[in-house]
């Protein structure tokens, strides 16, 4: 699977370099949503910058939203800083007059508590260049589809499919965000998108999780393919509605093959589907594709090597 992906957010340079029109509309509903503390609604830092003071899709409704959603998360990270710091005083005291074991993993556990917040309240405030464009199960990306005029537009979905049927969400353990090209016409979630709902990812990197050779422990590594910018991965998008129609969830999932030599040699089993660029315009286009047309395109791929690194090994 892909665990987590690094995908192009700069909507300027993806309108002008695919020739498409963003989804403005779009992208104030899943803001609004994040705002109001939808459940499962994440944004990728980096998207945020397209639309604040002086770029060229500034838009004061979605600064808004951002602003709103920010600072309340910036509050509500002080404010458990604040008692979490308040615990680690007061166990420390405790400990100072008797040690004991449940004490001392008390305090352990709310030292990695207040780390993993920090951590948190320093992402709101200045995201790293790489995490804010990196996304994962329930974050939104921008993906580009086919409109009814035969436009390319681009739309922010979210990484994990809920099937347009599910009343409920699917659950976090259930992996929907990649797709096996080989159970395309056999899993009901993909049998009633294939052929009918395509989209198109633009991404430079994914991520995964294989086992380390020098260790022996699970260690994440990112997989690049060497010389080009960009990657563009098929996917099928689908779209649930609230019984009132108040929330709307587009989401996708990514579809995946059997990996080339250098991902298998690193230990892992999946590769994200590259085929060459002139297949883009013929996948989205479900009107005029074939079944047969579309694995085609599965097996006709970029010849490309992917070179890895180890995350937070220097480059």
């Amino acid at each position: 699977m892909c665990y987590s992906v690094l995908v192009e957010t700069n909507l300027k340079k993806l309108e002008k370099e695919f020739h498409a029109a963003a989804d403005i509309k779009s992208f104030e509903r899943i803001y609004k949503d994040r705002a109001q503390q939808i459940p499962n609604t994440q944004i990728p830092a980096a998207l945020d910058e397209n639309f604040k003071m002086g770029q060229p899709l500034e838009n004061s409704q979605i600064k808004k939203y951002i602003r709103q959603y920010h600072d309340k998360k910036i509050k509500e990270l002080e404010q458990k800083l604040f008692v979490k710091k308040r615990e680690i005083t007061d166990l420390e005291r405790k400990l100072k007059q008797k040690e004991t074991k449940t004490n001392r993993s008390k305090l352990e556990t709310a030292q990695r508590v207040l780390k993993r917040s920090l951590n948190q309240l320093e992402r709101h405030k200045q995201p790293s260049k790489e995490s804010s464009h990196r996304i994962f199960q329930y974050s939104y990306a921008p993906l580009i589809t086919l409109n009814s005029k035969h436009q390319r537009i681009i739309h922010p979905f979210r990484y994990q499919l809920r099937p347009g049927y599910n009343k409920e969400e699917v659950p976090s353990r259930i992996n929907m965000f990649n797709a096996r090209i080989d159970a395309l016409n056999d899993r009901r979630s993909w049998q009633r998108v294939f052929m009918h709902r395509h989209a198109a990812l633009i991404m430079n990197g994914f991520y995964e999780w294989v086992e380390d050779p020098k260790t022996g422990k699970s260690r994440q590594i990112r997989f690049m393919p060497e010389g080009e910018p960009w990657m563009w991965v098929p996917c099928l998008y689908d779209q649930w509605k609230s019984d009132d129609g108040s929330q709307i969830i587009d989401s996708f999932a990514l579809l995946t093959r059997d990996p080339p030599a250098e991902i298998q040699n690193m230990g892992h089993d999946r590769c994200p589907v590259f085929p060459k660029w002139e297949h883009f315009d013929s996948w989205l286009d479900t009107q005029t594709l074939t079944e047969q047309k579309a694995f085609e395109i599965f097996e006709d791929l970029e010849n490309v090597h992917y070179a890895h690194q180890w995350v937070g090994q220097s480059a």
